[in-house]
């Protein structure tokens, strides 16, 4: 009787023995990861942003004047033409649209995804807003910069459409809600975007 209670309490004290340190069957384990620089900044992973896309469109090769028919750029009173340029900040092509109180850009950067701006690698205040066409989207604006406002649009894996909208000095009062002038702008452009992908 007592070799088998020993044997018993020999099995159960080796079982919990072998359990320490296993992650299996909700044992919780120490994290052995050494600690990181940017552990303390918050970061965006590109899979999960691209879970909550519809699908992946890739803008490389897309041109940005393009994005924009001549019937929407009536709706936005551009009464002239696109003009095709290229951000330095972004090291990727756009383009502006003048309208008579500024002007409406929309640049297809291919060089980082959105989660620069999420994760403070950007200068400016991204906050997020409603999915445009099932896209997730945010709006940044930078500081000491109350004349414009961009919206960026997540549309694939280190790409994202931004659509930004700026009123000219003095024309403030002409384009007062300037993230939602750039959203619709952006809106737009998704518009010719997912049709034509």
């Amino acid at each position: 009787m007592r070799r088998t209670i020993w044997l018993a309490a020999s099995t159960l004290a080796l079982a919990l023995i072998g359990g320490c340190g296993s992650s299996s069957g909700g044992t919780a384990a120490p994290d052995t990861t050494p600690p990181s620089d940017t552990a303390s900044q918050p970061t965006a992973s590109p899979s999960m942003a691209a879970s909550t896309r519809p699908r992946e469109i890739k803008l490389d090769g897309k041109d940005p004047c393009g994005l924009i028919s001549a019937q929407q750029r009536a709706k936005f009173s551009i009464e002239r033409e696109p003009r095709p340029g290229t951000s330095d900040a972004f090291k990727a092509s756009n383009c502006s649209f003048s309208t008579k109180v500024g002007v409406y850009r929309i640049t297809a950067v291919t060089t980082e995804g959105v989660e620069a701006w999420r994760s403070g690698n950007r200068t400016g205040k991204a906050e997020e807003q409603q999915p445009i066409a099932g896209f997730p989207a945010i709006a940044v604006t930078l500081p000491n910069d109350d004349r414009s406002c961009s919206v960026a649009v997540d549309v694939a894996d280190g790409q994202y459409l931004y659509s930004t909208a700026q009123v000219d000095k003095g024309k403030e009062s002409e384009l007062p809600a300037m993230c939602e002038a750039a959203r619709q702008f952006a809106e737009a452009a998704m518009t010719t975007l997912t049709a034509s992908s």
